[in-house]
């Protein structure tokens, strides 16, 4: 199946098969046998797709010697796999990059050091955990051993971005390590494929995402969610993304919207309080609504216990840059056209 999947992949963008980027996940991993044996699946897809276009994977290679190196210079990128598998064995599944990996890697970027590439980071396991869904992931393993101390190195390493999987569940940030002048972009990405036992627990729809990078500093994630009542792929978000050198930062890591409520008096916070609860009072209609503003579905607080405390979190969000709160009423607007407390709210807005 994966074999298929990736075949018809390259057959419908008509890439060569060296622009595909392949890294080993939990599931590629088999547990309770010989370090030869453990990869040995994963080899079996990794030679039958690359065949010659990349060098052969012989799974009894120690684990911190799988390490890929992809250059794409006429993308001015380059990207490293990593296999934050090399520590899972039975009763063992924290996703691990540790110092031999690491070192290794260091022999593979300084073949490519002078030449100013952007470098992006590619594991399976995740490198941060997600801020404020800690109960859409099991918190148990859902971060890597040691994900400081690598996050660290990568910035060091001049890595700009990291893409992961793992959990399924989709989101971005710009993260800082101590005393780092630089940020580095960690993206989560949703799964297209994943049957129901791994989203129905956290209620995560099927995603895929699109990376645009537009400079040297930013770029944006633009998501698409399958929408499974109507069988077809809808629009869900597009947000922005920050890294590289602090001093050349284009904007600030999250447009600071901390005043965007100003203008707003008490009386009128709670009339937009109770509106949104009674119109939007139900998980779907304030996903439907937050999604068609351009929020991301995927960091809606999902634990609230009533309608009033979910809108309390989602307009906390909005005023820390989430969206734009006048998104949020513009939207609602279309629904109800006219409205005195949108249009009151708006016009405190300065719109």
């Amino acid at each position: 199946m994966a074999l298929s999947f990736l075949e018809n992949l390259v057959n419908l963008f008509k890439l060569p098969r060296s622009r595909i980027v392949l890294v080993p996940g939990n599931h590629d991993v088999q547990r309770g046998v010989a370090d030869g044996e453990k990869y040995r699946l994963f080899g079996e897809i990794w030679n039958a797709f690359y065949k010659t276009e990349r060098r052969v994977f012989d799974p009894a290679e120690p684990a911190q010697q799988q390490v890929q190196q992809y250059l794409f210079e006429e993308l001015g990128i380059e990207l490293i796999g990593f296999n934050s598998c090399e520590a899972l064995d039975s009763g063992q599944e924290h996703g691990s990059i540790g110092v031999g990996q690491r070192d290794y890697a260091d022999t593979l970027l300084r073949s490519t050091a002078s030449r100013g590439l952007l470098r992006i980071g590619v594991m399976h396991h995740h490198l941060e955990k997600p801020p404020g869904v800690e109960s859409r992931v099991r918190s148990d393993y859902s971060e890597i051993y040691d994900a400081p101390l690598v996050r660290q190195w990568m910035v060091v390493r001049h890595f700009r971005i990291v893409l992961h999987g793992h959990q399924h569940l989709a989101w971005e940030q710009a993260v800082k390590p101590d005393g780092a002048n630089a940020l580095l972009a960690v993206v989560a990405g949703g799964s297209a494929g994943v049957a129901k036992y791994g989203r129905d627990p956290w209620r995560l729809p099927l995603y895929y995402q699109v990376i645009r990078i537009d400079s040297e500093t930013t770029g944006r994630v633009i998501r698409r969610r399958y929408k499974e009542r109507d069988f077809e792929w809808v629009f869900d978000s597009e947000n922005n993304l920050h890294f590289g050198l602090l001093e050349k930062q284009e904007a600030a890591v999250q447009p600071n919207r901390a005043q965007e409520m100003q203008g707003f008096d008490k009386d009128l916070e709670g009339e937009l309080l109770r509106f949104l609860v009674g119109e939007y009072g139900s998980m779907r209609q304030a996903k439907d609504l937050w999604v068609r503003a351009g929020g991301n579905s995927g960091r809606m607080p999902m634990n609230e216990d009533t309608a009033d405390m979910l809108w309390r979190s989602l307009l906390r969000m909005a005023t820390k840059g989430a969206i734009p709160l006048a998104d949020i009423l513009h939207e609602a607007l279309e629904d109800f056209p006219g409205n005195q407390t949108l249009t009151r709210c708006l016009a405190a807005l300065g719109e």
